[in-house]
């Protein structure tokens, strides 16, 4: 049993079922201050020069309805893929790993972003001018939910761009080749400025990409750990999540069932029809229940 299992034996019952549909909710409403308040989105977002000087704490929790992505209709049908996904995993997996596959990726983001800024206003030629402040979004949440997707059901074949059919598994190395992209080509605007501003503006760039570079790799950090953890475990395949349902189910079948009402008279209980109406008589001394046939027509019993 590793560590991640005695978690979910103490804590499990605090997990939050179908946690999808409230991130998916998380998402609605940030698309919705956009469209109807662009300003006040803006104090939804990751802001950590905000936090520490300005006091505005709720960013903390905010970022999460921040768009991944400008709404489009291929996003809309990006989001029901991701519902579905979800769905699959928390299914796979059971409600607490989830959960903790979720909630850790959010709070190292969050907390990369805090130290980050930190560490850059006392330190580095950013000192000088205040922290560097990495914005971050839900962008890597649904990456890294894609991602373990795949380690699992990567041979699963889904239709990409809902016409070419492909497996998952090409698809997360396409996701990871991105991913490597980002990190690698964010050096490119230092190389940009490096030839037409002064060396403290290069400075201040270089330390930016490498923070940017930090965050990428803390973004998905949350999958690494779940990979290594896992990567040789048989308990969140697909067959373990079978072996689970079909023992619940069974469990359900052979659980003995307990007749909760009996007629005295005729000896009838709710398990032989399901429709019989079962009444304590006023009239009768203690307690002494019959079904709607002889509630009326028994003798009263008396001291």
């Amino acid at each position: 049993m590793n560590f991640i299992d005695k978690l979910e034996r103490k804590y499990g019952r605090f997990a939050i079922r179908n946690l999808t549909v409230y991130i998916l909710v998380a998402y609605a409403i940030g698309y919705l201050t956009y469209a109807i308040n662009p300003d006040m989105y803006l104090l939804l977002t990751m802001d950590a020069e905000a936090i520490f000087e300005n006091g505005q704490v709720w960013r903390l929790v905010t970022w999460i309805c921040t768009m991944p992505q400008n709404l489009n209709i291929f996003i809309i049908f990006m989001f029901m893929f991701f519902y579905w996904i979800g769905s699959v995993l928390e299914s796979t997996w059971g409600s607490f790993k989830y959960n903790l596959f979720i909630f850790s990726g959010m709070f190292f983001m969050t907390l990369g972003s805090l130290v980050i800024y930190f560490i850059t206003y006392f330190v580095g030629p950013s000192s000088a001018i205040g922290g560097i402040s990495i914005p971050i979004n839900t962008y890597y949440i649904n990456l890294t939910l894609f991602l373990a997707f795949a380690m699992i059901y990567g041979e699963q074949q889904v239709y990409f761009m809902l016409i070419l059919p492909v497996k998952v598994k090409w698809l997360a190395i396409l996701d990871l080749l991105l991913i490597a992209y980002d990190f690698f080509n964010a050096g490119n605007i230092v190389n940009f400025y490096r030839h037409i501003a002064n060396e403290g503006v290069v400075a201040y760039l270089s330390l930016y990409v490498w923070c940017y570079r930090i965050t990428i790799v803390i973004s998905i950090l949350n999958f690494i750990i779940f990979y290594f953890v896992f990567r040789k475990s048989k308990q969140l395949s697909p067959k373990a999540s079978q072996t689970r349902k079909k023992f619940k189910k069974d469990s359900a079948k052979i659980r003995p069932q307990t007749a909760v009402h009996k007629c005295e008279i005729c000896g009838k209980t709710n398990l032989d029809d399901d429709t019989l109406v079962f009444r304590y008589c006023s009239k009768c001394e203690g307690n002494h229940e019959y079904c709607q046939d002889h509630l009326f027509t028994h003798e009263h019993i008396k001291s």
